[in-house]
């Protein structure tokens, strides 16, 4: 759907001001005659894009809910819970990858049962079967996206159908016997000696000709993509998204532990507020950033500013790490070519150290860690919501690490 379709944006009729948009107006006609007509002032939001995206998501919730009467009309019955879970996909929109998620969780815990059932003769015992058996061989979070799936079926035909059913979705989750597995050895970090040692192989990965520019673009890009990860550690799809204009070469203050003085030294800073990703349809394209936490800036030294200067002279476009036709590099692409230079460079040099996009984030966070850099200072690099997530979920203490707490304890006079 065309997203200014149903919204009007009013200008400021203030002089020198002429173009400034002040508020969007949802406006669209309803089936008895009436206008549907809600404001949303700019003044309320932090910028205008997510004011405009407010009233986006309204048009299209009251759209979602007109769909759906309309559909119940026409069917002049209680709908089956098919039909409900049909709606949800309208009412709830998603980025493609979630709504193929959703669209499979629904397939398989819920339509073999329950799909031609009628929404009205669904009940809680229903609902807590569904996840008692899940439980049994998935983790938490699975089991949890169950009962999501199970609450917007329920939505949907209590607000927006008006059925006189009881929200069987507001049961207890079940405890999970299955954990949710994260291996401990390995994982966590790639020692800078090691990454080298790849990425220089997987410079000379394919053995390209020289007049096969495009393989060789294509292949240098993405390492160069994450090299600079290794430094900034933050999400694989932001730091395919920055553009030439995310970055600034400056002298950044520092600090110095010996002295206590401010000096200022050569760096460079990179605004992080877009990222690659699936839009609705499967277009691959550039959105918001994965939170709001997560538009932040991120630092680099001398080393890292470097860096970023023999990718700009290498990239050919605003989009810095854009293939070589000036496309956006997707997750998908990205993920295949890392593991198929990763699995020929363990049979040819014997390694098996894991090297893909997303550990270089974790690889940040354990360093920090290991150096006792605070908890608030790697939240806000790598644009997490809490410390916590920061600290428990990926930075694992090293076993040397535990064992000198231990004796420190020990042994303290």
């Amino acid at each position: 759907m065309n997203s200014e379709k149903y919204i009007i944006a009013r200008k400021s009729t203030r002089k020198g001001h002429e173009n400034e948009v002040t508020a969007y107006v949802v406006l669209l006609p309803l089936p008895d005659g009436t206008k549907y007509n809600k404001n949303f002032p700019v003044k309320n939001y932090k910028t205008e894009g997510a004011c405009k995206r407010d009233a986006i998501k309204e048009r299209d919730r009251i759209l979602g809910k007109l769909a759906a009467n309309e559909s119940v009309k026409a069917k002049k019955s209680i709908p089956t819970v098919d039909e409900v879970f049909e709606m949800t996909l309208v009412q709830f929109k998603k980025r493609k990858g979630s709504n193929t998620k959703y669209e499979k969780i629904y397939s398989k815990w819920i339509k073999p049962k329950y799909g031609n059932v009628k929404i009205s003769e669904i009940t809680k015992l229903d609902v807590s079967s569904t996840l008692n058996e899940a439980a049994e061989t998935c983790v938490r979070q699975h089991v949890s996206n169950i009962k999501t799936v199970w609450k917007r079926i329920y939505d949907v035909a209590i607000d927006t159908l008006d059925i006189p059913v009881k929200d069987c979705s507001r049961v207890e989750m079940p405890p999970c016997n299955k954990k949710t597995k994260r291996s401990k050895k390995g994982e966590q970090n790639v020692t800078q000696d090691v990454f080298d040692e790849f990425c220089k192989y997987a410079a000379n990965y394919g053995n390209y000709l020289d007049d096969e520019k495009k393989l060789i673009y294509n292949r240098d890009i993405m390492i160069y993509a994450l090299r600079l990860n290794r430094y900034i550690g933050v999400r694989p799809q932001e730091v395919r998204a920055i553009t030439r204009d995310c970055i600034q070469f400056r002298d950044l203050p520092y600090k110095n532990p010996e002295t206590g003085k401010i000096e200022d030294v050569e760096g460079a800073r990179i605004a992080i507020d877009k990222a690659v990703g699936s839009t609705i349809t499967e277009e691959i394209a550039l959105r918001d950033t994965k939170t709001e936490e997560s538009q932040r800036w991120v630092y680099l030294g001398k080393e890292g500013a470097d860096l970023l200067r023999e990718i700009l002279a290498y990239s050919k476009y605003d989009i810095v790490f854009a293939d070589y036709d000036g496309n956006l590099i997707s997750s998908t692409v990205y993920s295949d070519f890392m593991n198929r230079v990763k699995h020929k460079w363990w049979k040819d040099t014997g390694h098996k150290e894991d090297v893909y996009a997303e550990l270089m984030r974790k690889a940040l966070s354990a360093d920090n860690y290991s150096h006792s850099v605070s908890a608030v200072v790697t939240k806000q690099q790598m644009g997490h919501e809490s410390e916590n997530m920061s600290a428990n979920w990926y930075a694992t203490a090293p076993d040397v690490d535990v064992v000198t707490a231990f004796l420190n304890i020990q042994y303290k006079e």
